[in-house]
């Protein structure tokens, strides 16, 4: 398939029924694994590359950041992360 037709498989996807609808998620995650996830997370959100992430509007990428923060805070892993980032 082109980038094209990607693009409007993916947009038809995210138009279904029920995509909007929230679901609650249940799970542990260790420490270094929610590290590892918020900086992919991170990431990904920076580059805004590859056809499905150019699909979404600004406000789920702002809440997928926003997850990102809370699994940080969650994990007590917040401002190191943020010393962290200061440093780079």
């Amino acid at each position: 398939m082109e980038n094209r037709e990607w693009k409007w498989f993916y947009q038809l996807m995210l138009s279904g029924p029920g995509m909007e609808e929230t679901v609650k998620h249940s799970f542990a995650l260790s420490r270094s694994l929610t590290l590892l996830l918020s900086h992919i997370l991170e990431s990904g959100l920076k580059e805004r590359k590859g056809d499905l992430i150019e699909c979404y509007p600004e406000e789920l990428i702002q809440e997928l950041n926003e997850l990102r923060i809370n699994l940080l805070e969650k994990s007590n892993l917040l401002k190191l992360t943020e010393k962290l980032a200061q440093r780079k």
